[in-house]
């Protein structure tokens, strides 16, 4: 019955339900289908759109991930880079003031009129006021210049003084022993002050030189060369005070400390004056990159930049790339909903059909399909399989029947073996009667080898009732040998109870006694040793028999002994055969003779 435009169209409405459900309930989905329950064209838009999304994701990712390495990494060089091109620039313009306070403090009028005052005050105050005017005006950035002989008497280029205290700055500048020392600047003044005690050739202390300097030495050079790192620039001095920063507010306190100490480790055990690292700070993950001063002992320029500001342009492209996979995504859905009709419709049809055919009572007619891809196979090999199907069917239910005949048949002929074992008991039971113990032994040997060969149907059984069988065989045969047969048994009790198939010991010991003895004068001996190793059993038949050449051992394995005159090596080869089948090619049996040297046959079995 062909599948009508209807059914067709309710299966392509429950594939777009399924896939709704997906969209507003990811739980309920998860909860009621899997992959085995959804359609074909379902699971295959599903797989491989979420192929491709998580392929597109995970490349973009990867992408990001190594482009946010790469532009940390280059900012990170072009702004130490950056920053120790700065710091050489503003050591140079500290390295000028310094220089140009040595034109003060070495005139020697100066000098005099520090140690001694001075003798025409408007005189000598005229020169000195000069002397500063002239030194001011060498440098744009000086705003002024102070020299004090004490707190009372003191020249300077402006007039009134009205920063720090004189008694502050001197304590200040008794710091620096006779060097320039530079000052916290004032909240929102704009002037960094620099102060020196002055000192005779002697040494001895007559005055105390202040320079103003304007701010905008430092934020001039940071700002020319650092203005579009998105961070901030701070200059420390050797207490962790910000002297300077670019945004000109981190003057107003110091600088986080964390931070500080993390930079006088890295100068420390790297030995460098420049380098870089990665700091947490309110939360935030900062590059924090450094230069010490050469001309300020403590100075250090430090760089600090939030990572985020380093990486979101990547961040951008991360996002534009998602938004890329999603629309890939969509667009693959939708196409390979419009593909794959032309693959699974025709499935679909076979599989709605074999629903509703019962096998036994209606012959398939061919899908109308025209093609020669795998679905046009399918639809040939579908027909060819029910027709199979329904033959088997009957084969099946003729075999029922010819084995329950066989079963009866098989149940009346052991009626026969029965009577025939039980009669040779009763024979048995005469001899030793009759005092004939030979006969009796014979006779119950015979028995038990009967009883064994109609029993056990499985083809399995113990290595013990296998070893029981081959006792009885050689029980018969020493009769025959009489003292010239010796056989010697030598199993491990662990290995009794494991199983073995019927009739693989017996066979290779009437082989021995048939062939191996055939014209061999004195004592015939056999050995029959049993040993359990760690992977499998080993079961080992060993004679002193006249042994077997190259030649005659291949004929026995490849069953070409009649050409040799030897028959007994068919039951080896069938032994071999039979272990192979049942364990595999790693077991069954190997053969090692020599001429009149002997043979031995070893059994592995599995453990």
């Amino acid at each position: 019955m062909p599948l009508s435009e209807t059914n067709l169209l309710q299966w392509e409405l429950d594939d777009l339900e399924v896939f709704c459900m997906g969209v507003t309930d990811v739980k309920s989905l998860m909860k009621r289908l899997s992959l085995r329950k959804m359609r074909i064209r379902s699971r295959l838009v599903l797989v491989y759109s979420t192929l491709i999304f998580l392929s597109i994701l995970l490349i973009s990712v990867m992408l990001t991930a190594y482009s946010r390495q790469l532009i940390t990494g280059k900012s990170v060089d072009y702004t130490v880079g950056i920053l120790e091109q700065m710091g050489q620039n503003i050591d140079i313009n500290l390295q000028q003031i310094d220089i140009a306070s040595y034109l003060i403090f070495s005139d020697e009028e100066v000098l005099r009129i520090l140690k001694y005052g001075p003798g025409d005050e408007f005189v000598d105050r005229t020169n000195i006021e000069a002397l500063l005017v002239n030194v001011m005006f060498s440098r744009r950035d000086i705003d002024s210049i102070h020299l004090f002989r004490n707190s009372r008497y003191w020249f300077g280029t402006s007039y009134p003084y009205a920063y720090m205290p004189y008694e502050q700055l001197k304590q200040a500048a008794a710091k620096g022993d006779g060097k320039l020392v530079w000052i916290k600047p004032d909240k929102g003044s704009g002037i960094i002050q620099a102060a020196r005690i002055v000192r005779t050739v002697q040494m001895e202390p007559v005055g105390l030189l202040v320079m103003n300097i304007r701010e905008s030495l430092f934020t001039s050079i940071i700002s020319n060369q650092l203005s579009d790192i998105n961070g901030n620039v701070f200059i420390v001095d050797g207490e962790g005070t910000a002297i300077s920063s670019l945004d000109n507010t981190a003057a107003e306190s110091d600088v986080d400390g964390k931070m500080l100490e993390r930079t006088e480790s890295e100068i420390e055990s790297s030995g460098e004056v420049a380098g870089h690292f990665t700091e947490r700070i309110g939360g935030e993950k900062y590059i924090v990159t450094y230069y010490q001063s050469h001309i300020i002992e403590g100075w250090k320029y430090i760089s600090v930049i939030p990572i985020r500001e380093l990486t979101k342009d990547v961040t951008k492209l991360l996002n534009r790339s998602i938004l890329g996979c999603m629309i890939i995504t969509g667009l693959f859905v939708l196409l390979s909903f419009f593909v794959s009709s032309g693959i699974v419709n025709p499935i679909k049809e076979i599989a709605y059909r074999m629903r509703r055919m019962e096998i036994q009572h209606e012959e398939p007619s061919n899908i109308q399909y025209e093609g020669q891809d795998e679905i046009a196979y399918l639809n040939r090999s579908f027909g060819g399989l029910i027709q199979r199907i329904n033959i088997l069917i009957e084969e099946v239910y003729e075999q029922k029947l010819l084995r329950s005949e066989q079963e009866l048949k098989t149940l009346q002929a052991q009626i026969n073996p029965h009577f025939l074992y039980n009669t040779l008991d009763t024979v048995n039971w005469m001899a030793i009667t009759s005092n004939m113990p030979q006969i009796g032994e014979i006779v119950r040997s015979l028995s038990g080898i009967m009883r064994y060969s109609i029993s056990n149907v499985d083809d399995e059984v113990s290595i013990e009732e296998e070893l029981e069988h081959v006792r009885n065989y050689c029980a018969i045969q020493t009769i025959r040998f009489g003292e010239r047969l010796a056989v010697t048994y030598d199993m491990e009790e662990d290995i009794l109870d494991h199983p073995i198939p019927k009739l693989v010991m017996q066979p290779i010991v009437e082989n021995v006694i048939l062939h191996g003895f055939n014209g061999k004068e004195g004592r015939c001996e056999i050995s029959i040793r049993g040993l359990s190793g760690d992977n499998a059993i080993q079961l080992e038949i060993a004679d002193n028999g006249i042994g077997m050449d190259g030649q005659q051992l291949e004929a026995i394995l490849e069953g070409e002994q009649e050409r040799h005159g030897r028959q007994g090596g068919i039951g080896i080869r069938n032994v071999d055969r039979r272990l192979k089948l049942k364990y595999g090619a790693g077991y069954g049996l190997t053969i090692a003779s020599f001429p009149m040297r002997g043979t031995t046959v070893i059994i592995r079995l599995p453990h």
